[in-house]
């Protein structure tokens, strides 16, 4: 009993002092919150990460979520609070292309870490500076992905749908050019207002024109309108999507009609057990509390926050902003089970899924 007590009382010490110098590292993200699913399913995903990371050391993670109401201007100030007022560590799950290319010279100015933006768009890797870090493939990646899959079916009457900001006219440009590049060319352009949403010209423009297939760039409110009202009439129309669209959002309001709707995504399966960081997504959700939709949205937020705690991890007991960002910028690649986040921005994961007649996603 004597020599138990010898080996357990050592433990217990070396324990507490384990948790007396347990750091709480502040989280950060400022997103769209209110009536945008992906960016509640990417912050959910996280925390799912962050509760259980808390749980296993050595940091423990509080999480600042702000909302910015789609408006770039509060994107900035809600970043410059969550500095410094509540002395957030790092940022993650930005999403909007206005927003990022607003807050890049911030985070500059702060030199703060924001790992993971919820986004592909090449003009904001561009403006990213030094504090912005990217798991995700570019829209490029995905694009080539699905113009690919529409020469290899042979349809050659292509048509674009994008909203009019930052993100719809680059992905427009980039669309039009992929397809110039395969052979193909553009043989109606359309747009909607991304303040208003109204599709109605767009859709009005694709079922006088009647092309092939629809490439699109919007948001899930707005794709899944132009979805429900071009198949109120035509079937046929093959309509393809960007990831940023695909949240559970737009599967429920397309599930009667979106058969057939391809959709590029830039995770693994969230249903597909033998990739392991599906699998330990998978697992950890059965074991919460609060549940998490499982979504690719989901798992890219469970992703990303994966990614920030084992990177706080080997900036050692006193990581902050600055020696995160160092791991960040020189760290080997590093497999989180399945995606690898790799400092060279080299991460090109992209495949193709599409919505089956009840509904669901396949692969």
């Amino acid at each position: 009993m004597k020599n138990i007590r010898k080996i357990i009382f050592p433990m217990i010490l070396v324990v507490l002092a384990s948790l007396a110098n347990a750091r709480v590292l502040v989280i950060g993200q400022v997103a769209e919150f209110a009536g945008i699913g992906n960016a509640n399913e990417n912050s959910a995903g996280a925390r799912l990460w962050f509760e259980h990371a808390s749980t296993r050391g050595p940091h423990s993670y509080v999480v600042k979520a702000l909302d910015d109401q789609r408006d770039p201007k509060l994107t900035v100030s809600l970043t410059r609070k969550l500095a410094e007022e509540d002395k957030v560590v790092a940022l993650f799950g930005y999403r909007s292309t206005p927003s990022l290319e607003a807050v890049a010279p911030l985070l500059d100015e702060l030199q703060l870490p924001l790992v993971g933006p919820f986004n592909g768009s090449d003009s904001v890797r561009r403006k990213a500076g030094q504090w912005m870090f990217f798991l995700r493939a570019t829209y490029q990646d995905e694009m080539e992905r699905l113009v690919g899959h529409i020469h290899t079916v042979g349809m050659r009457k292509i048509a674009i749908v994008h909203q009019q900001d930052s993100f719809g006219n680059e992905a427009a440009k980039a669309f039009a050019a992929t397809l110039e590049a395969k052979g193909l060319r553009v043989s109606g352009l359309y747009s909607y207002d991304r303040k208003t949403l109204d599709t109605s010209d767009a859709v009005k423009g694709l079922l006088e024109t009647q092309p092939e297939a629809v490439l699109m760039a919007c948001t899930a409110r707005a794709c899944a309108d132009v979805i429900r009202k071009v198949r109120e009439t035509n079937r046929k129309m093959i309509l393809l999507t960007l990831s940023n669209a695909v949240n559970d959002e737009l599967l429920k309001a397309i599930a009667e009609v979106g058969r057939g709707v391809v959709m590029s995504q830039v995770m693994p399966f969230p249903w597909n057990n033998n990739v392991p960081i599906v699998k330990e997504f998978i697992r950890l959700n059965s074991l919460a509390k609060n549940k998490v939709p499982v979504s690719h949205a989901a798992l890219e937020g469970f992703a990303a926050a994966k990614l920030l705690t084992l990177v706080a991890a080997k900036a050692g007991p006193q990581a902050d902003a600055r020696r995160i960002a160092e791991v960040l910028r020189t760290t080997a690649p590093i497999d989180l089970g399945g995606i690898i986040y790799d400092p060279a921005g080299k991460s090109h994961y992209v495949e193709l899924t599409m919505v089956a007649r009840d509904g669901r996603l396949i692969r």
